[in-house]
């Protein structure tokens, strides 16, 4: 069985407001208007005052994506689809006047400056969420079997990867390891004038106090490492 991830990004932020696993044969136009409703929703779940929570505004995808019934039930939400058309020349003629309409509109928001800008931001946060996910995080194969159990999975990946954002934005750092090396470069920058001034420093002090000296240098090394291993380290217990 082959299945298919689908993200819900923020193009604000870059944070995934949502994500399912489809089946492979699914068209990806079906029931795209509700899923977007249900992002909605689960937008306002998490919101403090629900009542204040912004609305979304545009919905912006790729050709893939684009279907005239999607179109009017996305609009009728009071949402601004950006989703180029994949037909160069579409037969209006053969379309409803509120068909017609919403295919005009989308037409024209995808070629204004807005929506352009949209379309390169969505290149750059929902394809980033895809290559982190899916390759840094190893979600392109499962062994499980089952949309449930596949869902499961990836919704605890894609958790991992808004935490990652978080951090970056409170610490400056997504990783537990990048923090790690941060540390170790702040320290040794902090120190380096020390060692680099060690053979200065043992030129005045016997050998006994330079055997001494060298050992309490050592031991603050150590000891600093070892404090930071303590304080980052992450275990998957059994």
């Amino acid at each position: 069985m082959v299945y298919k991830p689908e993200h819900i990004v923020d193009l604000d932020t870059g944070a995934i407001i949502d994500a399912d696993i489809l089946l492979g044969d699914r068209g990806d136009t079906i029931g795209l208007s509700e899923r977007i409703v249900e992002a909605q929703i689960r937008l306002n779940d998490i919101s403090e005052n629900p009542t204040e929570e912004k609305p979304i505004e545009t919905a912006t995808s790729d050709t893939g994506y684009y279907n005239v019934q999607e179109l009017v039930a996305i609009q009728s939400c009071g949402i601004t689809p950006v989703i180029p058309d994949k037909e160069f020349n579409r037969n209006m003629s053969k379309l409803s006047d509120e068909e017609a309409l919403a295919v005009e509109l989308t037409h024209s928001t995808v070629k204004s400056k807005e929506g352009k800008a949209l379309l390169k931001r969505r290149g750059m946060y929902v394809e980033r969420s895809f290559a982190h996910v899916l390759d840094a995080g190893g979600c392109r194969r499962t062994t499980l079997r089952g949309t449930e159990k596949n869902s499961k999975r990836y919704l605890i990946a894609t958790a991992c990867f808004n935490l990652s954002l978080l951090m970056r934005t409170l610490f400056g750092v997504g990783t537990s390891k990048q923090f790690l090396a941060n540390l170790k470069f702040d320290f040794y920058l902090f120190f380096g004038p020390l060692f680099s001034s060690q053979k200065k420093f043992f030129a005045h002090c016997s050998s006994f106090e330079r055997l001494i000296k060298s050992k309490i240098i050592f031991l603050i090394i150590l000891a600093v490492e070892k404090i930071i291993c303590l304080n980052i380290s992450f275990s998957t217990g059994s």
